[in-house]
């Protein structure tokens, strides 16, 4: 583990010891209904954070550093808030206020830990006549993609290595991905940014004549022409990262993707529209 994970998963660690003695103090003298409603109240802000915060692009502006995977994960805070209530709810039965107590303080030690446990998958060393890195294994498009994006900024990257510093395991977030990229932009021109845009935005972006990430797939359940599963071979839930070049003169998307060699694709509006899960990883200049 490096030196900013080690440092963001102490600051999580010691915020969420500082909530448990906080909530503590707090509820040392309110009722066991208030509590109750307390509680309630703590798994209300859970789920909210899970639907709508936790994987939130926006997050990179709120917590614009390499370790976000782990600044921005909070669920070992609502996990301290809520075993405090517990704790008091459950006095006078210490079996029960040790188990659920317990049980709540290594569940929120596993959720700090678990974005960064495991390794990176082994990879090999593959570029395309295009200048493109090619994925080498099922799980590093993301890496293979950031590699590409790098190279062309001036920044020597490859597969292994980006799929090492984005965290990628079974799969690539996309605060993996962000973190690779910053850390391998650390003290050069180039900044990255993720943003959720529409596809008109996107098109503007794209104007630069710079590449751009996105991140492309069916989402589970979604209802497409069966071409997309039977002849191009999608699968719903399952993403997959690909390099926006450019738009051409007939309006589409020149995408290069990092399964296919010297092979750019080129999709329309409509296929955009379907494919494109709505937020783009590029690098800009530092302010």
């Amino acid at each position: 583990m490096t030196n900013d994970l080690v440092l963001a998963c102490a600051t999580i660690g010691a915020a969420a010891l500082g909530l448990f003695l906080l909530t503590s103090l707090v509820i040392h003298r309110l009722s066991f209904g208030l509590c109750n409603l307390l509680a309630l109240g703590i798994v209300l802000g859970l789920f909210t954070y899970l639907n709508y915060v936790w994987y939130d692009v926006r997050l990179a502006t709120l917590l614009p550093f390499a370790s976000l995977v782990v600044l921005g994960n909070w669920l070992p805070l609502f996990a301290a808030m809520l075993a405090a209530v517990l704790r008091k709810r459950l006095v006078g039965q210490p079996v029960r206020q040790a188990l659920f107590t317990g049980g709540l303080t290594l569940a929120g030690g596993f959720a700090l830990v678990q974005p960064i446990l495991g390794q990176a998958p082994a990879c090999s060393t593959k570029w395309d006549a295009q200048g493109n890195c090619l994925q080498t294994t099922e799980f590093t498009c993301s890496a293979a993609c950031a590699a590409t994006l790098l190279k062309q900024h001036g920044i020597a990257a490859s597969e292994q290595e980006m799929a090492e510093l984005c965290l990628t395991r079974q799969g690539t977030s996309w605060q993996g991905l962000y973190r690779g990229l910053k850390l391998k932009t650390a003290g050069s021109h180039w900044d990255v940014e993720v943003k959720r845009c529409s596809i008109d935005e996107l098109r503007t972006m794209a104007a630069e004549k710079r590449p751009i990430i996105l991140s492309v797939g069916l989402a589970a359940g979604q209802v497409v022409d069966s071409e997309y599963t039977n002849e191009f071979g999608w699968i719903p839930g399952v993403n997959h990262s690909v390099i926006l070049q450019r738009y051409n003169e007939t309006g589409s998307a020149v995408i290069a993707d990092p399964t296919m060699a010297s092979c750019a694709e080129h999709w329309d509006r409509e296929q955009m529209q379907t494919l494109w899960r709505g937020y783009a990883v590029r690098l800009v200049k530092r302010s």
